[in-house]
């Protein structure tokens, strides 16, 4: 019986879809730890999340070949357990595959696949409940993602004997998903009285961004590793052997951002692996002067550098000159469109113009929460990595980068971000003149539910509280148009949904 098991959690950041390339960083990976056991994150070798890519036929298949391809090429290395599509006897699971001795020795099938931001249940089944594999002559549970999220999964890896649990994990960042991820994970701990490791996913994919910062749990409940968030990293983890159980010996727990700081480097992270996931050769940054541009200007400088940046404008604006920016002027067709129809005429022929001069870059637009909840935000291709943020949040994001220049930066120090943009109120005609009141509206309305009279009996001014309900329930046409964006909040402003054709008004 040995006294010593050791564990690799490799934090790494692969490419949606690249099963040859990520097959090849895993091996490469391998090859450096020095561990009995090294784990990758929740689909790692394919990605996630896969949407409906994983029913592809050929996908899963390719992704079993590149598997044991890797099994065969690290048959005298440590045993592995990587997150992978697999397709058995007609069913398609999100599964977690144990390499040992050349070979895919075991497989692991998530068994909660209703409960994620994913909606896994459209492409992979639900398996049966899992029993612990045996690794080195270890019993090791290996709950995946969401198989966290309730008591059942655990108890049952506990009840089968398994005497170590590490959960490989695909959970994206919301300002408040780390401290969530953390309470599941002690309660899993408190109930099974075991040590857990949680594996994260970290990377920007389409417009989820994974944080990372796995951690470890002893069977005590101490945090004895913490990692970095936004961060490819890995870390090594000693388990002994003791008369109870098995104990972790403390790591390093790297202080976790939080506030504008997290969001910031979230933002910057999305963005940059958008432009490289997609291999533009460039960022074309769409300004106005308002503050959200400014914020988008600086999270764009920050992520990839000005030489990478084209900054293009229809009117005049000196929101690029504090990043060395030369902002390009860009015209439309001169014209009489007629009073009723002339702005909706300019702003399509703007997005044509716009998405022509865009071409092999990836076009970054700019518009905050509470512009797109109102019906005001960007239409188009391209990235609005704003659009999560409400007008207050974008302004304190502003104030902090004025303030600060984050590790890694490639912008300039501040301040960046021009004190009147950030003291300028929402420039829509008939909006409320402070924009804390608009995203208190905003929030009553769209998080409480509120009706109009109702905040009127709150003591909010009747106007704006109209104004405000009666562009949400007109704007479902363009909210629907939208600009894809990051996704850096659990359920943003511009995230309802209502009836196109809805006739119901309370205002």
């Amino acid at each position: 019986m040995r006294d010593t098991f050791t564990v690799s959690i490799q934090q790494l950041d692969p490419v949606l879809g690249d099963l040859p390339g990520n097959c090849a960083m895993a091996e490469a990976a391998c090859r450096s730890a020095r561990a009995d056991l090294v784990v990758f994150p929740e689909l790692f070798l394919s990605g996630a999340p896969l949407w409906d890519l994983a029913r592809r036929h050929g996908f899963a298949e390719q992704a079993m070949t590149e598997v044991e391809a890797l099994a065969a090429a690290l048959a005298d290395g440590p045993a592995v357990a990587i997150g992978t599509p697999w397709l058995e006897e007609g069913r398609l699971t999100n599964a977690c595959a144990i390499l040992q001795n050349g070979r895919v020795d075991k497989v692991r099938h998530k068994v909660e696949v209703d409960a994620g931001p994913f909606d896994e249940s459209r492409a992979f089944a639900s398996a049966d409940m899992p029993g612990p594999v045996d690794i080195a002559g270890v019993r090791i549970g290996l709950p995946i993602g969401e198989d966290l999220l309730g008591a059942d999964v655990v108890e049952c890896l506990a009840e089968t004997g398994a005497e170590i649990l590490i959960a490989p994990v695909a959970s994206p960042y919301t300002p408040y998903e780390a401290d969530r991820r953390l309470n599941i994970a002690v309660a899993r701990v408190v109930e099974s009285e075991l040590p857990l490791v949680v594996v994260n996913a970290v990377g920007g994919r389409d417009e989820y961004v994974f944080d990372g910062a796995s951690f470890a749990l002893g069977a005590d409940r101490r945090l004895t590793h913490q990692l970095p968030a936004f961060t490819s990293t890995s870390a090594r983890l000693v388990f002994r052997r003791s008369y109870d159980g098995w104990t972790l010996e403390p790591g390093e727990r790297i202080a976790l951002p939080d506030g504008e700081a997290a969001i910031w480097s979230a933002s910057v992270l999305g963005l940059r692996d958008l432009v490289r996931l997609k291999r533009a050769d460039r960022i074309v940054l769409a300004l106005e002067d308002d503050v959200e541009s400014a914020v988008a200007a600086a999270i764009s400088v920050d992520a990839v550098g000005a030489d990478r940046v084209e900054a293009v404008a229809f009117d005049e604006t000196g929101v690029a000159a504090p990043f060395g920016l030369a902002c390009r002027r860009l015209a439309l067709p001169s014209g009489d469109f007629g009073a009723a129809d002339g702005a909706v005429l300019r702003r399509g022929m703007a997005d044509a113009v716009l998405e022509a001069v865009g071409t092999g870059g990836l076009i970054v637009r700019s518009a905050s929460s509470s512009t797109v909840a109102l019906g005001a935000g960007p239409v188009g291709r391209g990235v609005n990595p704003m659009a999560e943020l409400c007008r207050s949040e974008v302004k304190a994001l502003a104030r902090w980068r004025n303030a600060t220049r984050p590790d890694g930066a490639q912008g300039p120090e501040g301040p960046v971000v021009a004190a009147a943009l950030i003291e300028a109120p929402c420039g829509l005609e008939g909006a409320p003149a402070n924009d804390d009141l608009l995203d208190r509206i905003l929030t009553e309305l769209l998080d409480g539910d509120a009706s109009v009279d109702e905040l009127v009996k709150d003591g909010y001014e009747a106007r704006s509280v109209r104004w405000v309900a009666e562009r949400v329930a007109d704007g479902e046409v363009m909210r629907r148009r939208s600009t894809p964006r990051l996704r850096l909040a659990p359920r943003p402003a511009g995230d309802r949904r209502y009836p196109i054709t809805n006739r119901y008004r309370d205002a």
